[in-house]
């Protein structure tokens, strides 16, 4: 997670949430917008609850004009504003806000940290890593504690929500605090270090204000963080919003993600229908763009165009051949009737319920239109 800073010049940057800045609130007062500046050094979340416990807002920015205001009145110094990046979603589509993060989680140590464990915070970790897990029902009528199994065997996050799944459960999503208190209650009796898994996972990146209002107005530092190649073949970095000359690669196959929820095979339908077919991974270089691809879903996971036949052999819908294979258990699944949908934490392939309403990726054939 990370949270963003107005800097002595007005620029804005991301900073890791748990360092101390002085921090600005800001409150409505008769019509007239009251600013204060703490100059005592807080982390993003103190600075935060701070502010609130004042009747009050960090600040949010939503022009030029109160831009310009804010920088003026931070006298030069580098503050916490109202804005952060929670990229982190439930696997079961809930709305949950609940977030309990321990020391300096998350921080995506080296970007492959894409799940969560419950230790007793959250913290998290490799999703290919294997931990025990809960499984849960989804209603919420019951408490937390009659509706969900702690299940003492090791997995993958991709395996064990596939195990869940495959219960019509899922991984747990947690609501409260008392919630997670109650899922420690559950692994009473094993070793403190043996974390569950929950189904928080890292998705795609969301800045957002702590009122609710839309980013519509920004003022991030300019950041060289894209490369060009010159003359001499040397590679050099540029800012991202300069305009240059680009070469595609003519060997990648257009895909979409399609950001609507179906069944596998409402989801081929709709391939079919608008596009070419439902995607197919032959090589590695395609996997990548894939999963880059599948980081953007609203989804878990993303079907892929490979299902099994009634004997139990998997196969793409569009008859390439199955050479190339990314799968959760590190071997070819053997349960019959399923589908394939990649995961968009770990990347890995995981054979789900063909009745399940994901995401999908659907390819262009620029020979066949």
């Amino acid at each position: 997670m990370f949270c963003a800073t107005i800097n002595g010049d007005g620029s804005w940057t991301d900073e890791i949430c748990s360092t101390s800045f002085n921090f600005m609130c800001y409150r409505d007062n008769q019509g007239t917008t009251e600013y204060i500046l703490y100059t005592n050094s807080l982390k993003w979340k103190d600075a935060e609850t701070y502010c609130k416990s004042r009747h009050s807002e960090l600040v949010t920015i939503k022009s030029q004009a109160e831009n310009q205001v804010v920088k003026q009145k931070a006298n030069g110094k580098k503050i916490w504003i109202g804005l952060f990046n929670d990229p982190w979603l439930w696997a079961d589509g809930a709305n949950s806000t609940y977030r309990q993060w321990g020391g300096s989680d998350p921080d995506n140590a080296n970007g492959a940290q894409g799940c969560a464990v419950l230790t007793p915070g959250m913290a998290d970790t490799g999703c290919t890593q294997s931990w025990i897990f809960f499984c849960c029902s989804a209603s919420t009528e019951l408490p937390i504690s009659k509706r969900c199994n702690l299940i003492n065997t090791k997995k993958t996050w991709s395996e064990a929500q596939a195990y869940c799944r495959g219960m019509s459960k899922d991984l747990a999503t947690i609501y409260t605090d008392q919630d997670r208190i109650d899922l420690l209650q559950l692994k009473n009796g094993l070793p403190d270090n043996d974390y569950p898994w929950i189904g928080i996972y890292h998705s795609k990146e969301k800045w957002q204000w702590t009122t609710g209002e839309t980013l519509n107005y920004s003022n991030w530092a300019i950041a060289n963080d894209c490369a060009t190649i010159g003359a001499d073949g040397y590679w050099h970095d540029k800012n991202c919003g300069e305009k240059a000359p680009f070469i595609c690669s003519a060997d990648m196959r257009n895909v979409t993600l399609v950001q609507e929820n179906k069944t596998w095979d409402e989801a081929l339908q709709h391939c079919r229908s608008e596009y070419t077919d439902l995607t197919s991974i032959v090589s590695k270089k395609e996997a990548r763009l894939t999963a880059l691809v599948a980081e953007n879903a609203q989804s878990s996971h993303v079907w892929l165009g490979l299902r099994q036949s009634i004997l139990g052999n998997w196969f793409w819908v569009n008859r390439e051949p199955l050479t190339f294979q990314n799968w959760s258990l590190g071997q070819t699944p053997q349960c019959p009737r399923l589908c394939a949908a990649i995961s968009t934490a770990d990347h890995v392939w995981t054979p789900i319920s063909c009745d399940q309403k994901l995401n999908f990726i659907c390819y262009t054939d620029p020979n066949l239109e």
